[in-house]
């Protein structure tokens, strides 16, 4: 059972991220867009790396913000944020997201027969 202490500590630490991911959201997506707007003629694929790069940023540094946070109010929640955090980056996938591709199939073309053809 969790007890107030940990709850209180827990409260200001994610208070804490939240008023600072207004100003690092702000930062990560005028990057995001800055960087966008110069692969304007890239590929999708690479606006797409992009794109996702600033999500993560923008959740990456919440989560650092909060156990920062939790750690200039008490250090006991400190170590449970950061095992979060690194068993969550351990269980991604890969640094790059992938894009699901639908397997190709064969086209069918409308074969004409000699009756069917005007001539």
């Amino acid at each position: 059972m969790v007890d107030g202490f940990t709850l209180e500590i827990a409260g200001r630490a994610v208070a804490a991220a939240l008023l600072h991911s207004v100003w690092q959201g702000t930062l990560a997506a005028g990057l995001t867009a800055v960087a966008l707007r110069v692969l304007r003629g890239a590929s999708a694929q690479a606006r797409y790396i992009v794109a996702c790069a600033g999500l993560t940023a923008m959740l990456g540094a919440f989560a650092i913000t909060a156990a920062r946070s939790a750690a200039d109010v008490e250090g006991g929640l400190q170590t449970a944020l950061w095992t979060a955090l690194w068993t969550a980056l351990q269980t991604a996938p890969s640094a790059a997201p992938s894009i699901p591709t639908a397997p190709l199939l064969p086209c069918r073309t409308a074969a004409r027969s000699p009756r069917s053809s005007r001539r």
